[in-house]
């Protein structure tokens, strides 16, 4: 790895001179800047401006909306606009919108909750779902209380 870093004993030199331990790959000194890497004792802080940050973009990302907003005062008439926008483009059957088309329904979904948006490479799902694994056995008896159910819908005659 010659120009990416350089090895003195058990430590590994970064090219911005951070000290890290090649086996727990955590920086172990910062002698060029110290005070600019998180440790467990300023992670919290960091935590905290991170999330306040986050909230001051989600708050002028509101704001934002409610300017452009077409059929009322408030950021949430805006996303009424985008959605209808974007349900639009998703009834589009011509074959010119391609797969723009499909990203539009998928959008739509996901805002109207009738798609579950898994979480970002985590597979998690959002709060607002839930996911059941069953063996052959369960469903075998799910679909035997449900099967009943199904034949007898749509008879008057009872």
């Amino acid at each position: 790895m010659l120009g990416m870093t350089e090895q003195t004993g058990e430590y590994v030199i970064a090219k911005n001179g951070a000290i890290r331990d090649p086996v727990s790959g955590r920086i172990v000194a910062n002698p060029g800047g110290g005070t600019t890497a998180i440790t467990p004792a300023n992670a919290s802080e960091y935590h905290q401006l991170y999330a306040q940050k986050r909230l001051e973009a989600e708050l002028a990302a509101g704001r934002g909306l409610a300017r452009v907003a077409v059929s009322g005062p408030s950021e949430f008439d805006a996303w009424s606009d985008i959605a209808e926008n974007m349900a639009g483009l998703a009834l589009h059957s011509d074959p010119k919108y391609g797969r723009v088309s499909v990203e539009a329904a998928r959008v739509v979904g996901q805002m109207t909750g009738f798609i579950a948006e898994r979480g970002r490479n985590t597979g998690e799902l959002p709060a607002n779902t839930l996911q059941i694994t069953l063996n052959n056995d369960g469903l075998a008896a799910i679909m035997a209380g449900i099967l009943p159910i199904l034949r007898n819908s749509g008879d008057d005659s009872e």
